[in-house]
């Protein structure tokens, strides 16, 4: 049985599968905070009735699991936790949308990050223009709208809660057609890792673990508070717009996507792939 994180009716919860058909579902990136209230009883009642469970979450989800998990029914319990920099709360994610006219529960599908080619499918709307950061996708990777408690996180650290860690793989000094293929950071932490990896049918290469600290910051220590946070939260509070409240709080990382999007409108510079902002789907 698989668990892992989804975004079902408006909302990012975790929800478990034994259909290898439906793993797709707990694909891409969730740059918000998700609710796994509803399914720590399952997965313990799961590995009672004797099923093996494979977890895929944050490192502090996975440690909540494990916490309530008996000792006797732990052996068949597989985490796997993702180098997390924070996470924003929902609330905030609304603000955004709200700018767009759009509420979670209109939406059947949301994106935050794309690897695939410069198109979008049939439906879909891009919430900017493509190719550049949104304001939302700004303020997350400028740290800006994390919960408090991501800023002093105890599991951003080398010694990882699980038995398996996941990230990029940045720094890697492999060939650029390894990178073009897609590279990702694979940290084992016991036996059971390492029985994941064994089985999994990987192209595995040995790195350099001080060079993935180094381009790993939240392997060292938690995401760092901007000391201009408190402004964008107050303002946000007071009804300002999203946008603007972003802007007026990093405004050179704002310039500097608009930039970039008015020099990928007049051909100057080519949108490769879309990478960071956000694509929704709404529902029908």
């Amino acid at each position: 049985i698989v668990c892992s994180c989804l975004f079902e009716n408006g909302d990012f919860i975790y929800k478990t599968t034994d259909s290898i058909d439906s793993l797709k579902q707990f694909s891409g990136s969730k740059y918000v905070k998700s609710n796994m209230s509803l399914v720590y009883d399952e997965i313990k009642n799961l590995l009672k009735l004797g099923k093996k469970v494979l977890f895929v979450g944050l490192p502090c989800h996975s440690a909540a699991l494990k916490s309530i998990i008996p000792d006797g029914y732990a052996k068949e319990l597989y985490t796997v936790d993702l180098v997390c920099h924070g996470t924003p709360s929902k609330r905030i994610l609304e603000l955004f949308l709200k700018q767009y006219n759009l509420k979670l529960d209109e939406i059947s599908e949301i994106r935050f990050r794309n690897k695939d080619s410069f198109l979008l499918c049939e439906g879909e709307e891009c919430l900017d223009m493509l190719g550049i950061m949104d304001s939302y996708s700004i303020s997350f990777m400028g740290a800006l709208t994390y919960t408090d408690c991501c800023y002093h996180c105890k599991y951003a650290k080398l010694n990882r809660v699980s038995d398996l860690t996941l990230g990029d793989s940045w720094g890697s000094e492999l060939s650029d057609i390894e990178k073009k293929a897609g590279l990702s950071l694979v940290l084992c932490q016991t036996n059971k890792g390492k029985k994941l990896l064994d089985n999994a049918n990987l192209k595995l290469f040995s790195v350099d673990v001080e060079k993935a600290i180094s381009n790993n910051a939240q392997l060292q220590h938690p995401s760092i508070e901007p000391k201009f946070r408190s402004k964008f939260l107050n303002n946000i509070q007071y009804g300002m717009n999203f946008n603007k409240a972003v802007f007026l709080t990093m405004p050179k990382q704002v310039i500097k996507q608009k930039l970039k999007g008015y020099l990928i409108k007049i051909g100057i510079k080519k949108p490769y792939k879309i990478g960071y902002g956000i694509i929704i789907k709404k529902r029908n």
